[in-house]
């Protein structure tokens, strides 16, 4: 098991969030002794379902990996020479994000898969409990840590208000927190890539029973941000960004596209079979 002890993720833990140059940038208790701190019942229902649609479509049924995407992300990182793609699972980003650094190494990621194979394959925690740290300790924008802080930032709102609209735009920013802006021009509308995201992620929540017909209709692309993100987000300056940078489009790519959309190929090696998928018209199932 080494020297980190893996069941603090059960209990209230101090977790410092750091950068990509290992400098510390924030420490926090993750528990109920932080009033920031969101239990998983006190999140939006379509939060959850839009995190676990677009970052993680099997959480509540793997054992922690997802081979395909795995395979996948290499293939991209070795034709860029650089790791360009993460392809982790909720359940890799956790262990990443509480008990490693950010450094991307082989090493570290060897590291990353011994810990997720050790903590899915005990059951040491419970998937609602691993999500739920989640939700409480991953960056959402510059210096924003954890849900609550988040739903502040952007809406002015407590996590359990958040709306559709207002749901996938905070699920598509979590692969590039810092780049929350990203999704408007200069004028904010919303861009073609960010849109397509929101239909795309939408549409296969209404597909698997996530949401209703009601709800997929009230998707909007025109946000409100009543909080202290507004005056970053509407500016009215030339959009340098766009004018010499070409749009990443994987800024806004799931995880598994082949997996969310339902084709017909076999589970990936490692999915926990015998945990008995959501029934049609369920809110997201507790582990």
């Amino acid at each position: 098991m080494g020297r980190e002890d893996l069941n603090q993720l059960n209990q209230a833990f101090r977790y410092t969030a750091y950068n990509d140059k290992g400098d510390s940038i924030k420490t926090f208790k993750v528990g109920p002794v932080n009033p920031d701190f969101v239990p998983y019942d006190a999140v939006s229902d379509y939060l959850k379902a839009a995190i676990m649609t677009a970052e993680d479509p099997r959480f509540l049924s793997h054992k922690g990996f997802m081979e395909k995407a795995f395979v996948k992300s290499a293939i991209q990182n070795i034709k860029e020479k650089r790791f360009a793609r993460g392809g982790s699972t909720i359940s890799m980003q956790l262990v990443k994000n509480v008990f490693l650094t950010r450094q991307k190494t082989v090493t570290r990621k060897i590291e990353e898969a011994l810990i997720v194979w050790l903590i899915e394959n005990t059951r040491l925690v419970s998937k609602e409990r691993m999500f739920e740290v989640y939700l409480n300790i991953i960056e959402w924008g510059p210096k924003i840590y954890g849900v609550k802080e988040a739903a502040e930032f952007y809406y002015a709102k407590e996590p359990s208000e958040l709306n559709l609209s207002e749901s996938l735009y905070m699920a598509s920013i979590i692969p590039r927190p810092r780049r929350y802006q990203m999704s408007f021009n200069q004028y904010g509308e919303m861009r073609s890539a960010a849109r397509y995201f929101h239909r795309l992620i939408a549409d296969l929540m209404l597909q698997k029973g996530l949401i209703s017909d009601g709800a997929r209709n009230t998707l909007s692309y025109s946000l409100s941000f009543p909080g202290r993100a507004h005056g970053s987000i509407f500016r009215a300056v030339r959009d340098t960004v766009r004018a010499t940078q070409p749009s990443d489009s994987t800024q806004f790519e799931p995880l598994n596209l082949i997996d969310l959309l339902g084709g017909n190929a076999a589970p990936d090696e490692g999915v926990n079979t015998t945990v008995p998928a959501p029934a049609e018209g369920t809110p997201v199932p507790k582990p």
